[in-house]
């Protein structure tokens, strides 16, 4: 992993017991037959860390650039 930015419901004080947490993960380069069992490892791995939901986004696939703008301003 090169980076990991947090985002979301998170940052805010709407955030509580039930909520998510809303992370973006840059991978460093990894082989591609790799690349699905190191996404969900990281994944379950950090919903055992945390003991809640993860929604995790990797950097490359946030294609629109309207959310992309609004995450980049709010993690």
């Amino acid at each position: 992993m090169k980076k990991l930015y947090v985002f979301g419901s998170v940052l805010t004080d709407t955030f509580n017991k039930d909520s998510g947490v809303d992370l973006i993960v840059a991978f460093e380069d990894i082989p591609v037959e790799n690349y699905a069992d190191n996404y969900f490892d990281f994944k379950f791995s950090l919903q055992d860390i945390f003991k809640r939901p993860i929604d995790l986004l990797e950097k490359q696939a946030i294609k629109n650039p309207y959310f992309r703008q609004s995450v980049n301003q709010k993690r």
